[in-house]
């Protein structure tokens, strides 16, 4: 036990730890046409890329569902931000993702891949930018609920 958290602390202290997003990945969460959420299985696929059917960079996608209601759409962006900004860049040497969400604008797309129990979360952005982020797992309910408001069920939330 002593090793785990000695080796956590480890991991915190050596990790960049970034509170906003890049401005390009910003101006396309500030502003999407279309949201999609995706809900993961949070271990990675075992069967080689080709013969994934329903893949979200290397996590079997479960379920997925638009979100259109514009209110609703703020309330995600604005957890995920408030996520990101109550993070103090600690996080678990794990990456188990339940939460893919998918922000386009015009011909810019921001896809994430969020993990609430290890603290991390992945942005793919536009021109193939990438970005890795720590979060809280306090915002994890307000996302499940929009998750669960459009019939999404969140991968060992029953």
């Amino acid at each position: 036990m002593t090793r785990l958290l000695s080796l956590l602390l480890l991991l915190a202290a050596c990790a960049p730890h970034h509170a906003v997003f890049s401005p390009a990945v910003e101006g396309v969460l500030n502003a999407p046409e279309t949201v999609e959420l995706l809900a993961l299985h949070p271990l990675p696929h075992d069967a080689p890329p080709a013969s994934r059917a329903d893949d979200f960079y290397g996590y079997r996608v479960l379920g997925r569902a638009p979100l259109v209601d514009a209110d609703a759409r703020v309330e995600l962006v604005e957890a995920v931000k408030d996520g990101v900004r109550g993070s103090d860049g600690t996080f678990a040497a794990c990456f188990e993702p339940r939460h893919g969400l998918r922000f386009t604008r015009g011909t810019d797309t921001v896809e994430l891949v969020i993990c609430y129990e290890c603290l991390a979360l992945d942005v793919y952005g536009p021109g193939g930018a990438r970005e890795h982020h720590t979060t809280i797992s306090g915002v994890q309910p307000r996302v499940d609920r929009l998750f669960a408001g459009v019939g999404l069920r969140v991968h060992g939330k029953e």
